[in-house]
């Protein structure tokens, strides 16, 4: 029997895919926190929103960063949760912009959002 047939090869594009787009995203992230955290403050911004809306940012790239963990235990629920996930980082985007709310929400959420849904597909193709 070749290859192409077995089922638990045929999740294995959409799996990586969505793994690799996944862990880019959460690095990508990572990044933009420890440059704003030695960069420092910005003066033109209100301190009191910008900490809220900074704290809310960390803690939904946390989750998401958690959830796309999850999908290595347990992939289809972990698939689910960061589809979850990655819908509230959209929606807490779309509510702390100020123009731009599907941008915003495409840049936050989207990319999460793309790694949950290419892993539950992978999760229902090769039945992992």
């Amino acid at each position: 029997m070749t290859g192409e047939h077995d089922p638990r090869r045929r999740g294995r594009l959409p799996r990586v895919a969505g793994r690799t787009i996944g862990i880019i995203t959460s690095a990508g992230w990572s990044i933009v926190f420890i440059a704003s955290i030695i960069s420092g403050p910005d003066a033109q911004l209100d301190e009191e929103s910008s900490w809220y809306e900074g704290t809310i940012l960390v803690a939904m790239v946390v989750l998401n960063t958690a959830a796309l963990a999850s999908t290595f235990v347990k992939e289809s629920l972990g698939s689910r949760i960061l589809i979850i996930t990655a819908i509230a980082f959209g929606a807490a985007a779309i509510w702390m912009a100020g123009h731009n709310h599907l941008l915003a929400a495409g840049i936050a959420g989207g990319p999460y959002l793309v790694s949950g849904v290419l892993i539950a597909i992978a999760g229902r193709s090769g039945h992992r």
